[in-house]
Parts: structure tokens; C-alpha cells; sequence
């Protein structure tokens, strides 16, 4: 069964300024958490129901699909497009780098848009820091691993100096 368009583009929405695992994890349980939160009380709207469970961001991109009636209005539909919802985004692939360093988050953004560019989807970084990587980073993407660190040379350097 394809997606429709409107449910697509909605679901994309959640992913934009999604760059790393984690920040992918912490919007999963947000949205796994909203199912069972629509049923405590039958007052209010959705967004007064969520405001305080959600960050800022996820709060934002549901006023929006709100006010683009692109939202079930029936609580079990409802359910059933978070649960969708948190299906579709555990199903992003991701990249593990490791990295000397922990990047910012611009740095971050740069990076994935590069891989999501290069592999023609959309990918999150799960990013491991290892302060003995030199020069570079090691991948780990769809079983493969590649060490484009310059850690293996600097240490035949060093051992060729003794």
C-alpha cells in the first residue's frame, strides 16, 4: 500500500532538521507517547492535548499539518497516523561516523545534507566520538566500513622513528 501524497509530504516535514540518530530516537518516543496521550482525556484539541509532551519543533509541525487539515480528526485515525508516523521514521537508514571530535550542529547539517545528496535518501548520522581517530573519519553504512582516518599512518610513523 503506497503513501499518499499529502501523508508523505506531511511525514517528511518531521525529518527536515532531523540531522543525527539520536535526534531521530528522541522524536520516535515523542510520537510513540502521543498515541496512548490522545486517549486520557476526550477534552480539547490534539494540540492542547500535546503541547507539554512534545518538544517546541515536533509542537510547531503539528500546528502546522493542524492548520493544513492534513491531520486526522477521528482519535483512532489519529492513532493509527502516529503509529505510522513512528514506523516511517525508524525506517530511516543511518550512517555511523566516527569522529575525533563532537561537531556542532552546523557542521552536522552539512555533513548529512552531503550523504543525503550522494545517496539519494534521506539518512541520519550516528555520530561516535574517538578522540584517537586522526585525521578524518571511519563510515559504517549498510554493513560496509571504510577508515578514511590518517590514523594508521601516523602511527607507522611514529613506529618508524624508533
Amino acid at each position: 500500500m503506497a503513501m499518499d501524497q499529502n501523508r508523505a509530504k506531511s511525514f517528511n516535514l518531521f525529518l527536515e532538521n532531523i540531522y543525527t540518530k539520536e535526534q531521530l530516537l528522541t522524536l520516535v518516543d515523542q510520537i510513540k507517547g502521543l498515541s496512548s496521550l490522545i486517549y486520557k482525556t476526550s477534552e480539547g484539541n490534539l494540540l492542547d492535548k500535546i503541547a507539554s509532551s512534545v518538544s517546541k519543533d515536533t509542537f510547531l509541525l503539528f500546528e502546522k499539518l493542524s492548520k493544513e487539515n492534513l491531520l486526522p480528526q477521528n482519535t483512532n485515525e489519529l492513532r493509527g497516523f502516529f503509529d505510522l508516523l513512528a514506523k516511517f521514521l525508524e525506517e530511516v537508514k543511518s550512517i555511523r561516523l566516527t569522529l575525533a571530535f563532537e561537531p556542532k550542529e552546523d557542521f552536522l547539517k552539512k555533513l548529512q545534507e552531503w550523504f543525503q545528496n550522494t545517496l539519494k535518501t534521506k539518512v541520519v548520522l550516528d555520530i561516535i566520538t574517538n578522540e584517537s581517530v586522526i585525521a578524518g573519519l571511519l563510515i559504517e553504512y549498510n554493513g560496509k566500513y571504510k577508515d578514511y582516518s590518517k590514523s594508521e599512518e601516523v602511527v607507522q610513523s611514529i613506529k618508524a622513528l624508533k
